[in-house]
Parts: structure tokens; C-alpha cells; sequence
């Protein structure tokens, strides 16, 4: 009994050390994070963040950008809603606004205003995506009711087309003017498509007839999601080499989200367990990012550092948004000072410098969020030999106890036999 005893004790120590010691190697690779307040003098609410760190937003109605500390109005279309989209390099915003005759019309900011995009012949129209040329990508109704992805450009508003079955959406745009999206085909399946100055593309399917582009970076390389015989739905990876499955994390389902300009793909799949958890697929394979002690992930965005920012449960079942970097996943509040007074927090983005936009709230009221990493840990690192002493101590404590439980037995035992 007390040889077990001593075993089990050793296990327990060895347990403890190696939760301990991978705690605080995880931790060690962070920084502590400088938080800024972006609605702390209004109702400004940001949306996507560029990297010159300006953030496109909503204030009191009227699309914002924030840049050098504060937000500078933009207006609108002559409506009261307003969505914001997307944000180039240049502090250019576009989205969608209302106009005074009550139609959604797609924008682009240029000088401090918007300026309205027009349409296809209907009424209404959306931009997606923004380049650093100041084309946009979107779409926009026709005469007869049809939607049709477009490109914008100084030239005017372009038809893409679509692949036989009337209607296309615009996804993403990159640096060379080629848009993704889905357009419907004659018999009626949803297709991924490449559009560039040759025309719309069927990017093609993985088996089971649908497939969906998400993403495009400036290699011309697809992210997305398409369907097995099977009827699985598979993230994919699209090149002039064709269509490649991207795998699963064991659950057969996977959904690609973002993608990188070096072709890091990230999204989520189901594990063996039946869990929701989140990838990073690079040429080296899938990788599981794992959790914050839950069952449930969700990555929402990739920057060119590989640095990838979502919302991950907790063991208690509460959800926190995680910085993942390096192989190590932490919670964002642990990247904040002490008693900072920000809590449920939310991420939207994360620029190339590392830089996270997301909402939360302050001392309990909403506000959008920045948060800018700085030089120092977040957390002094103990020294070795007192975490070792920390365990013998916590060693010590356990076996004594053990000892006198086991003694109290024994006697328990004796008294026993003589009664």
C-alpha cells in the first residue's frame, strides 16, 4: 500500500510539473499588451483596422475612420443605416449605406466623404473588399432582379459576369484587380469563380457538385469550401494546379476563413471527438490550434506573421477571445495590466505589427477596442528551483496526509479485530 502510495504521489508531482512548466513556457512567449479605449470620447464603433493602424468605424450613425487618436466623420449616403466593409492602406472605407430614397447603395470614402458607387441598373449594391489601387469588388442588382459580382474602378462599374445561372457574389479582391466569389451555374450548383481581364473562371468542386471562394491572395491562390461525393464540406486550396482538400481534423467536416499572401489557410473542422475547433493549414499539413480548456474554437482572422486571433471556450463553458502565435494559444486578457477594466472581449482583426481590434466592455459599458503589443512579458518567470521547491513542499503536504489517513486506517483495523 504504501509503495502505490509513493507511486501515485510521484505521478501526481510529475503531472503537476509538466502543467506548471508548459504554463509558464506558453506564457513566456507573450507581451504584455497596450490597451486603447476608441469610443472613450463618443459612440464610435470600429469595424476593420488597416496597417498604419487607422480603424474604419460607425459614429452616431455616420461612417468614421479613427486615425492619430481620434475619429474624423464621413458621412453617409443620405440614410440612416450604414455597414462598414473594408479599409485599404490608404485610409480608403467602403460599405454600404441608405440613401434618402430608402435604397442600399455601395460607397467608397475619398477626401473625407463618400461617394456613391452606383449600380448595375437595379437599385441596389454592396462592396465587399478595397484594394490598394482603390478598386472595389461587391455586388449590385440588375434590371431584371439578378445579382451580379462587380468591379469598381475609375472607369465605372463592371458586370463580372456569371457562370449560366444569372446570379454571382463578390468575396474578395487582391492587389491585381481578380475577384472570387460564387456564381450559380445553369443546373443550378453553387461554384467557386476567378474573375480577372479574361473573364469568370469555374474554380471546379472536390466531388459533390457546390463549391464556395472565400479568399484570394496576390499569388492568385483560393480559399475556400466545397463538398465531397460523400457530401462532406472540405476546406480547399485553389492554384493553377487545380483544386487540393485541405483534410480535416477527424470529424470529416472542415471550412476555410482566412488566408494569408503566404498561403497559411485558417478555419475550423470537426475533430474525432465531435468538437468545433480551429486549423492552421500550411504546406506542411492541418494543425489543431487548440483550446483556451473547452471544447469549442473559432479563428477568425490570419496576419502575415502567421499570428491568428479568434474566441475560444473555456473548461467552466465561458468563451474568450485568444492570441495564438508560436505554437501557443493565450487568452487576451492575460495580455492586459491587472485590474484594466476591460472584460468580454471580442476580436475583429489583427494587423501585420500585431496590433488587435475587437469590442469589449469597459467598466461595464461597450466599447471597440485596441490593443498594441509592447516589449515586456507578460509575467515575471519564477525560477526553477522554486517551482521544483513549490512541488516537493506540495509533495511533502500530500504525503504526510496520505501517511496519517493511512495510519488512522490501520488503527481503525486493529480496533476492529480485538472488539
Amino acid at each position: 500500500m504504501k509503495k502505490y502510495a509513493i507511486n501515485h504521489l510521484s505521478v501526481t508531482i510529475l503531472s503537476v510539473t509538466t502543467a506548471i512548466l508548459s504554463s509558464i513556457s506558453a506564457a513566456s512567449a507573450f507581451n504584455l499588451h497596450r490597451i486603447t479605449n476608441l469610443s472613450a470620447t463618443g459612440a464610435f464603433q470600429g469595424f476593420k483596422i488597416n496597417n498604419s493602424g487607422q480603424v474604419a468605424g460607425i459614429s452616431n450613425g455616420r461612417a468614421a475612420l479613427w486615425s492619430d487618436g481620434r475619429p474624423t466623420d464621413l458621412g453617409t449616403l443620405g440614410g440612416h443605416n450604414i455597414l462598414i466593409s473594408d479599409l485599404n492602406e490608404f485610409g480608403q472605407v467602403v460599405g454600404q449605406s441608405d440613401t434618402a430614397d430608402g435604397y442600399s447603395r455601395a460607397f467608397r470614402s475619398l477626401n473625407g466623404k463618400l461617394t456613391d458607387l452606383g449600380t448595375l441598373g437595379g437599385k441596389d449594391s454592396f462592396a465587399r473588399k478595397i484594394n490598394g489601387n482603390g478598386q472595389v469588388a461587391g455586388t449590385s442588382n440588375t434590371v431584371d432582379g439578378s445579382y451580379r459580382a462587380f468591379l469598381w474602378s475609375e472607369k465605372g462599374m463592371r458586370d463580372l459576369g456569371h457562370l449560366g445561372g444569372n446570379d454571382s457574389l463578390a468575396s474578395d479582391l487582391n492587389e491585381t484587380g481578380q475577384v472570387v466569389g460564387t456564381s450559380y451555374t445553369s443546373e443550378g450548383y453553387s461554384r467557386a469563380f476567378l474573375s480577372s481581364e479574361k473573364g469568370m473562371r469555374d474554380l471546379g468542386h472536390l466531388g459533390g457538385n457546390d463549391s464556395f471562394a472565400r479568399k484570394i491572395n496576390g499569388n492568385g491562390q483560393v480559399a475556400g469550401t466545397s463538398y465531397t461525393p460523400e457530401g462532406y464540406a472540405r476546406a480547399f486550396l485553389w492554384s493553377e494546379e487545380g483544386m487540393r482538400d485541405l483534410g480535416h481534423l477527424g470529424g470529416n467536416y472542415s471550412y476555410a476563413s482566412d488566408m494569408n499572401e503566404t498561403g497559411q489557410i485558417i478555419g475550423q473542422s470537426y475533430t474525432t471527438d465531435g468538437f468545433y475547433h480551429s486549423f492552421l493549414w500550411s504546406e506542411e499539413g492541418m494543425r489543431d490550434l487548440g483550446d483556451l480548456g473547452g471544447n469549442y474554437t473559432y479563428a477568425s482572422d490570419i496576419n502575415e506573421d502567421g499570428q491568428i486571433i479568434g474566441q475560444s471556450q473555456t473548461a467552466d463553458g465561458s468563451e474568450y477571445a485568444f492570441l495564438w502565435e508560436e505554437d501557443s494559444m493565450i487568452s487576451l486578457e492575460r495580455l492586459l495590466p491587472i485590474n484594466s477594466g476591460w472584460s468580454g472581449l471580442e476580436v475583429l482583426q489583427i494587423n501585420d505589427d500585431g496590433k488587435i481590434l475587437g469590442n469589449g466592455y469597459f467598466e461595464g459599458e461597450f466599447h471597440t477596442f485596441l490593443m498594441t503589443p509592447t516589449d515586456q512579458p507578460i509575467e515575471p518567470i519564477p525560477e526553477p528551483s522554486s517551482i521544483i521547491g513549490s512541488l516537493f513542499g506540495l509533495g511533502s503536504l500530500v504525503a504526510t496526509a496520505r501517511y496519517r489517513r493511512l495510519r488512522s486506517q490501520k488503527k481503525t483495523t486493529e480496533n476492529h479485530s480485538i472488539n
